[in-house]
This record gives structure tokens, C-alpha cells and sequence, in this order.
């Protein structure tokens, strides 16, 4: 796994683990303290649109002039497997085994849950995105994979950045 595809596992984990937190507080009571979210990449963003939908005010910090973080320059996809855009052939099981082997002596069991957590969630992260517009139909076979389910879109900007700004406008125009 090179650092770019490490980074995105990180940030695609995180993502999800905000995603889950907003489930977990929506019953709380209706007077909350602000979430501060620090980092506007897409981690930051996600986390901001799911704080933002369960009613929550928002503070954000960035130290760049501009939002996107790293996150807006990723190029290559976002992977995802069982999704409705993949070929036959692809499992969570599989995606586990390709995600281990790439860390090779970077892999430890202490990041079996991070590893678990990628790939059982990945599909529902895609399916988040899909949802909110980003095109991520067309499905490649990248490097450390096995199988086809890099999801970027058809055309356009690059997938970071799609998602990156998309993310930003949608937690502006909650604000």
C-alpha cells in the first residue's frame, strides 16, 4: 500500500467513524455544544454534513487559505467493494486480504479493526457519495488490488477533488 492509498484508507475510515457518531448522538438532548471539526479535507467535510444533518452547529478549522485539504489533489479513486458499479468477482474478504498484503511489514493486527472497518464500510461510504452526486460509476483495477473497485467518476475533475468540493458547498449552504 503506497501512502497515497494509506491516506485514503485513513480518511475513508474516518469519514465512516463520523458517519456512525452522528447516528449514535442523533436522540441527545436539543442544546448542544458546537462540533469542532479540524481539517476541511474530506474527512473534515464528511464529518461536517452528517454533524450538520443531525442539527448540530459546526465549527471548522483549516489552517490553508483554501478548503479541500490533501484530499481535493487524490487522483485515483475511491475504493468500495460490493457496489452496484463492480464487476462479479470482488468480496470484503478479498478486499481485507489485497489491503494486508500491501501494507506488508506495515501491518500489524493492532490495525485488524481499521482494516475490517475499510472494507465492511466501504460500499455504504460510496453508496454516501453516490447519493449526494458524485459520479463514482466507472470501476478500475489499481495497484495492490485483486480486483476491479477503484470508483471514480466518468468525467470531470479528479475524484478528490469532486468529492472534495461538492462536500464543501453542501456544508456552506447548510450553514
Amino acid at each position: 500500500m503506497n501512502r497515497r492509498q494509506l491516506a485514503l484508507l485513513i480518511l475513508l475510515s474516518t469519514a465512516i467513524g463520523f458517519m456512525m457518531f452522528s447516528s449514535l448522538t442523533s436522540g441527545l438532548a436539543s442544546v448542544r455544544p458546537p462540533v469542532v471539526i479540524i481539517g476541511s479535507g474530506l474527512a473534515g467535510f464528511s464529518a461536517a454534513m452528517e454533524a450538520l444533518s443531525a442539527g448540530q452547529r459546526v465549527h471548522m478549522l483549516e489552517r490553508a487559505t483554501k478548503p479541500g485539504g490533501n484530499s481535493i489533489k487524490a487522483s485515483s479513486g475511491i475504493n468500495g467493494v460490493p457496489t452496484p458499479y463492480q464487476p462479479p468477482g470482488d468480496s470484503i474478504d478479498l478486499f481485507k486480504s489485497d489491503t494486508i498484503r500491501s501494507a506488508g511489514s506495515r501491518y500489524t493486527a493492532s490495525r485488524q479493526a481499521l482494516v475490517d472497518t475499510l472494507a465492511e464500510q466501504s460500499a455504504s461510504a460510496i453508496e454516501w457519495l453516490s447519493s449526494l452526486g458524485v459520479d463514482l460509476s466507472k470501476v478500475a483495477q489499481l495497484g495492490g488490488h485483486s480486483a476491479a473497485r477503484t470508483h471514480r467518476g466518468s468525467s470531470g475533475p479528479p475524484p478528490g477533488f469532486a468529492v472534495g468540493m461538492l462536500l464543501a458547498v453542501g456544508t456552506t449552504e447548510t450553514c
